[in-house]
């Protein structure tokens, strides 16, 4: 009897033996199966699902390259966006240059704003963005309602008679703008580009780079005297002299040049709201 019950026994040990064989092998083999499965998809072992940003618990995270590609859409969205704000500006594309422009010959003079600024990049939907470098000539001659006008630091020229007579144009924002010299054609730009501001007799702010030089008229009121010059001049850093031109008539002008300082100096300003504003 004893033999019997001892012979019943290692038959169902070695059964259980046999199953718990049979689960490890399965599990080794489903082991195998993933890893294979990475493999296929870069060799390091994870599996696609993971690889794509999924986890075993629901959770998906995004990927690296998921959030590159959102990045880069994002900031294409946001430039094109910018680039096609143009406030009702006139823009054309100048082939030899390889840039955009504000179009001249009073194209913008019956413009309604009187806030404007210029983009410093435009696309037209054929030529791509690119930067916009100029002002063509009397591009708002007479224009009304300009008040305050921001030129970004693309802008290097503005080609003659830009702004003449636009009589309530107040402010001026022009760091860009290095050289006016009356013959631009030199630097690539118009050979007529002095009176880009004559007669604006409610200009009082002009905000310059300060290697700004003219050898030509910019600032001034034609054929006589204004009752009282109230331009002042603000260099966009903490020194330097602009010049206007040895004998050339600058009559807008009070005298008075002002130097960009981040702290409280006498003679200084600095932004407030962007706007330039004594200390």
């Amino acid at each position: 009897m004893a033999l019997r019950r001892r012979g019943r026994y290692e038959v169902v040990r070695a059964a259980m033996l046999f199953k718990r064989a049979i689960a490890l092998i399965t599990a080794i083999i489903s082991v195998l199966f993933v890893v294979s499965l990475g493999g296929c998809f870069g060799g390091d072992g994870e599996t696609e699902s993971v690889r794509n940003g999924s986890r075993e618990s629901g959770e998906i995270v995004e990927s690296e390259s998921e959030k590159d590609e959102a990045s880069e859409t994002s900031e294409m969205s946001e430039e094109t966006e910018e680039s096609n704000d143009t406030m009702g500006v006139i823009y054309d594309y100048d082939e030899d240059k390889d840039c955009y422009y504000v179009r001249g010959e009073q194209a913008n003079s019956e413009l309604n704003v009187e806030e404007l600024t210029i983009l410093k990049k435009y696309d037209d939907g054929t030529h791509g963005v690119k930067a916009v470098t100029y002002i063509a000539e009397k591009a708002f001659m007479g224009n009304k309602a300009l008040r305050k006008v921001i030129l970004p630091e693309s802008i290097a020229s503005l080609d003659g008679c830009v702004f003449q007579w636009c009589s309530n144009l107040e402010y001026v924002s022009m760091i860009g703008i290095r050289n006016l010299d009356y013959n631009g054609k030199s630097l690539g730009f118009g050979v007529r580009r002095g009176n880009n501001f004559m007669d604006c007799t409610a200009l009082k702010s002009v905000i310059l780079n300060p290697r700004f030089v003219t050898n030509c008229q910019q600032f001034f009121l034609n054929g006589g005297e204004p009752k009282k010059p109230i331009l002042d001049i603000y260099v966009y850093a903490a020194s330097g002299m602009p010049e206007f031109g040895v004998g050339t008539n600058t009559n807008l002008l009070t005298g008075d040049i002002y130097y960009y300082s981040e702290t409280e100096r006498s003679g200084s300003w600095r932004y407030v709201d962007g706007v330039a504003t004594l200390w």
